[in-house]
């Protein structure tokens, strides 16, 4: 891993500035097509949330209308940390993501589905738009 996005030995999230955020979803996106995929790469993060953990395997963004964007995990259980971790700044959350197992991961964490959109790509999974409601699936 790049030494640039190791903050600290450690599974805690911190604030990061947009721009080390971007670097680091580049590099992500880079590891392999399904996370390519899977998060949109913004051009300015600048006016994001962003938040990394300690050893930068794990982060995400929320932007100023509480859409959770770009979580993403690169180790097993840092995805349900991310979450976790989201869901203590803001409790108003919503954001979307594609059919799929993604869809009970957020239910489980008390996030609701409100819509759903046919993927604009013939045969790709459809998009689901979820919002935060506690008592979600346990």
């Amino acid at each position: 891993m790049d030494d640039r996005f190791v903050l600290k030995p450690s599974n805690d999230f911190e604030r990061v500035n947009g721009h080390v955020f971007r670097e680091r979803i580049v590099s992500v996106r880079a590891s392999c097509q399904r996370r390519r995929d899977n998060l949109t790469l913004y051009w300015n993060y600048n006016f994001f949330d962003c938040w990394l953990a300690g050893d930068g395997f794990s982060g995400f963004a929320i932007t100023k209308n509480d859409e959770l964007v770009n979580l993403f995990s690169m180790v097993s259980g840092g995805g349900n940390k991310a979450i976790a971790c989201a869901l203590k700044m803001r409790k108003s959350l919503h954001l979307n993501c594609f059919e799929g197992p993604l869809v009970q991961i957020y239910m489980r964490h008390g996030f609701w589905y409100v819509r759903r959109e046919k993927n604009w790509s013939e045969g790709g999974p459809d998009i689901i738009y979820m919002r935060y409601q506690s008592g979600g699936l346990k």
